[in-house]
């Protein structure tokens, strides 16, 4: 069974509201192989960066729920989400 969640005020928190709660994504674009995974799962959340040639974020703030599925078929665990465990991935 899922324990409630310490949110980084130090207040518990569900499974559910855990979720719903919006985190800093991040990128690490020395990891980043580029392979455009990302912006195709989580268009909202990421874009194509012409100049940079590689992902960037459309949105700095998204809900577990939102990018999960993008963290998890990173082929280089590149996203990371501010104040996750490896629980939430």
């Amino acid at each position: 069974m899922l324990q409630p969640a310490t949110h980084r005020t130090g207040t518990q928190q569900s499974p559910a509201e855990e979720a719903a709660t919006l985190h800093e994504v991040l990128i690490d674009p020395s990891e980043c192989n580029a392979c455009s995974g990302c912006c195709d799962i989580c268009p909202d959340i990421f874009e194509w960066d012409q100049d940079m040639g590689r992902p960037s974020l459309k949105r700095q703030y998204a809900t577990h729920d939102e990018v999960r599925e993008a963290i998890s078929l990173c082929p280089r665990r590149c996203i990371t989400v501010e104040g996750w465990t490896e629980e939430f991935y």
